[in-house]
């Protein structure tokens, strides 16, 4: 298995994960996310999260589509909608990048026939998913891992606060793919699905729970 972490072994480093995090995790619900049961929510939090504070910007959005469109929960039903309303307007948002990678991404699965958050699990495990996907403008691996998490599939989304905690453990790893598996490994460690252990790193680190982790790293 290729290493970009030097001489730190996956093995070693998801045990230091482990050991930073034990605390913490213990504290915590160890419940997975529930997913929104509603395609519109689904496919627009997926492509609004990437580089945007998800607090005061993704999930009241998220949230006024769930309120104000509370139909548009199949693939067909939101594209409809979208084709309809206008995505600007049911997005909120007027940045053309955002609202043509949603668009490629609802008219994908569209053409696939993924109607529902089971479906598009399914679809999800296929060998040509992440393929597809990748083919949109603007969606890499941390978007396919995040879209998975939504509709309740084990997966990490490596992003930033994954990888403040890497450096804050005094880890090397910097690959997308290998992060994600050193990961993945430290919620076995943990007895913890890793989807779980995503939810808690993102809930300490975007809370700047960042002196708490300080102090379970210096500890270990």
């Amino acid at each position: 298995m290729p290493n970009d972490g030097g001489k730190q072994t996956y093995e070693g480093a998801a045990q230091r994960i482990a050991d930073v995090l034990r605390g913490i995790v213990d504290s915590e619900e160890r419940q997975a996310r529930v997913g929104y049961h509603h395609m519109g929510a689904t496919l627009s939090d997926a492509i609004l999260q990437a580089g945007l504070n998800y607090r005061t910007v993704v999930l009241p959005r998220v949230t006024q589509i769930l309120a104000s469109y509370p139909d548009a929960d199949t693939t067909t039903k939101f594209q409809r909608l979208l084709s309809d309303v206008g995505p600007n307007k049911v997005l909120r948002w007027s940045h053309p990048e955002k609202i043509n990678r949603l668009m490629d991404l609802v008219g994908l699965l569209y053409e696939r026939n993924l109607e529902t958050e089971p479906q598009l699990a399914m679809w999800l495990w296929s060998a040509s998913a992440a393929a597809e996907l990748r083919a949109i403008k603007g969606i890499g691996p941390k978007t396919i891992d995040y879209l998975k998490i939504l509709v309740g599939l084990p997966a990490v989304a490596v992003d930033r606060h994954i990888l403040s905690l890497f450096r804050l453990a005094g880890l090397q790893f910097t690959r997308y793919d290998a992060v994600a598996s050193v990961f993945c490994m430290a919620a076995e460690i943990l007895h913890v699905q890793p989807q779980v252990l995503d939810g808690i790193v993102w809930e300490n680190f975007s809370k700047q729970a960042r002196p708490r982790l300080l102090e379970a790293a210096g500890s270990c």
